[in-house]
């Protein structure tokens, strides 16, 4: 079953209801102590008669009744009271009156990060930007000294090449010269075994180089014979190279 809610305006003429019957009562209870008061303070000659006329006609029960009604009245005051408020707070909760607002979660802002002038920023920019050249320049740098590492290595190489083929040139060249000193020794001797007019004809037509050559390697008798049995010009050029050459 849905709850009824009371509105502003019932929960308002509930509240005033409330508080005119607490006010009967209370002016009820102010009544019966004003009298019993008005009773104490008569005269004492009233009071035997009185006393005898209560005596005669009123009850125990009435007379208990009597002083006990203050006490009753404040505890029906007090009761009526509570109620009053219980049912008046209960009232403004439906209604709406004392409802308190549902707590929201407070918003924490991020945390910001650091403020910096334009001075700064300007330095820091000028900062960075110098750190990037200086990373460029290193990583140039850096090549350079690859590039040139390569460069030594294959230059060691082309050398070491070089090196094996000068040796190479010089073996074959002794073993060219070996040869041909092998071969002009055989010349020698074969011209020198030949009769010494047939060895000088011989000898006059080759080159003076290579007739200066075969003829330093034979004996000396056997070179004297055949320059003797030459032509004089050419006899005369041979010695003046052989005295060139032993000098």
């Amino acid at each position: 079953m849905a709850e009824k809610r009371l509105s502003k305006q019932e929960a308002q003429d509930l509240y005033d209801n409330l508080q005119r019957a607490v006010g009967t009562m209370m002016a009820k209870g102010k009544a019966a102590e004003a009298k019993a008061a008005a009773a104490k303070t008569a005269s004492p000659k009233a009071a035997p008669r009185a006393k005898a006329t209560s005596t005669a006609t009123v009850s125990p029960a009435s007379v208990r009744r009597s002083r006990g009604l203050s006490g009753e009245a404040i505890a029906i005051m007090t009761i009526a009271v509570f109620c009053c408020a219980k049912v008046t707070l209960s009232a403004l909760e439906a209604s709406g009156i004392a409802s308190a607002p549902p707590a929201e979660a407070a918003v924490v802002a991020p945390p910001r990060g650091p403020q910096w002038s334009k001075e700064e920023v300007k330095v820091l920019t000028a900062l960075d930007s110098r750190r990037v050249q200086l990373e460029e320049r290193a990583s140039r740098l850096e090549q350079r000294e690859t590039e040139a590492a390569s460069r030594d290595r294959d230059l060691a190489v082309k050398l070491t090449e070089l090196r094996d083929f000068t040796e190479r040139l010089k073996a074959e060249r002794e073993k060219g010269e070996k040869q041909r000193d092998t071969q002009l020794d055989q010349l020698a001797n074969v011209y020198g075994s030949m009769n010494p007019p047939e060895a000088a004809h011989l000898l006059e037509q080759l080159d003076i180089q290579v007739a200066l050559s075969l003829v330093e390697r034979m004996p000396e008798k056997r070179m004297g014979q055949i320059l003797s049995l030459m032509n004089a010009q050419r006899a005369l050029e041979l010695t003046n190279l052989l005295s060139k050459r032993r000098s």
